[in-house]
């Protein structure tokens, strides 16, 4: 994975420029207009405390708070795959309401930058993701989803990429089929299609991208941001199969249909080359869209800064809650 440190301070943004109409046709095919500025969502002051009941009767969770309310904790102990790894989950407060009890939601895969072992950062206020969604749903320009925020290795030093690599612990089946086979067991969300997204930053945006592409038709989104798309890793990887499982291998014969929102600073241009890259490779019906923030660069106060943009793409390409 490639890893970069990501300092809590960052300039403030300035214009934001959106690339649209990516269909696998080659970036001259490309749109370029202004979009408007993007700055962290705050919730309201007014807005009230938000209480989590909910635990789910399957595997079991301890609630922890890592400064941006509270989630839900587990060590999953992957049937499929073997591995154990952390998960993390949290739960909008309407999920907790009794108007919506009997509501199946929308649920999102979010993985973190960096090596993503014994932390998730989408968890705590590194990105404000919560605060958005919370703010959003309530006006109802943003759906109400849930989070699912797993552990990316099993340690530092093993690097699978999400993948499973020969003689390594099998991350990759842990992301793509225990983890959610548990979500959907233990929490009422939506099954999976049209009402499951991913993303992630940096290396979890290369996380993000394998796995949905690994799966055709269960996912209908992926937002990925100031991510890479070619296997970076130490460990041995040159068999043909795992070869295969590159994002940049598995875009331009992916089946299905995916949206896609790749997320760049200007002041990045390695990201801005990958984000452009990468849409190019984006086959109909699948579409991509490139949204470039001025003066961003690779961190952690950049992603912050786009998650407006993110949420609002997610809740124009999933479906909302809905009766079981």
């Amino acid at each position: 994975m490639r890893f970069r440190s990501l300092p809590a301070l960052a300039p403030v943004l300035g214009a934001v420029l959106l690339l649209t109409g990516c269909s696998g046709t080659g970036p001259d095919h490309r749109v370029l207009r202004a979009g408007p500025s993007v700055t962290s969502a705050s919730p309201s002051p007014s807005a009230p405390t938000s209480a989590r009941t909910h635990v789910p009767d399957g595997q079991g969770f301890t609630p922890v708070d890592f400064g941006a309310g509270e989630v839900l904790e587990t060590t999953l102990h992957g049937a499929a795959s073997g591995v154990t790894m952390k998960v993390w989950v949290w739960t909008p407060p309407q999920y907790d309401d009794p108007a919506h009890a009997h509501d199946d939601f929308p649920v999102l895969f979010l993985y973190p930058g960096g090596d993503g072992a014994t932390y998730n950062n989408w968890t705590d206020r590194s990105y404000s993701a919560q605060e958005v969604v919370e703010s959003g749903a309530r006006d109802g320009s943003v759906l109400p989803f849930v989070f699912v925020m797993p552990e990316m290795q099993v340690s530092r030093d093993v690097d699978t990429e999400c993948t499973d690599i020969p003689g390594q612990p099998r991350v990759g089946t842990f992301l793509d089929t225990d983890v959610p086979a548990m979500v959907q067991h233990d929490f009422r969300v939506l099954p999976p299609g049209a009402g499951w997204g991913t993303a992630g930053a940096s290396s979890g945006a290369y996380c993000a991208a394998a796995i949905a592409l690994r799966e055709p038709g269960r996912y209908a989104a992926v937002a990925g941001i100031a991510g890479y798309f070619s296997m970076e890793t130490k460990l041995p990887h040159q068999d043909a199969a795992t070869l295969a499982q590159y994002p940049t291998a598995l875009a331009p014969t992916f089946p299905g249909a995916l949206s896609w929102l790749l997320v760049a600073g200007t002041a990045s241009p390695e990201d801005v080359r990958e984000a452009q890259r990468f849409a190019g490779l984006v086959r109909s019906p699948s579409t991509a869209q490139v949204f470039l923030q001025d003066g961003g660069k690779h961190l952690t106060t950049s992603f912050k800064a786009a998650m407006p943009e993110v949420f609002s793409f997610f809740s124009e390409h999933l479906s909302g809650p809905r009766p079981q």
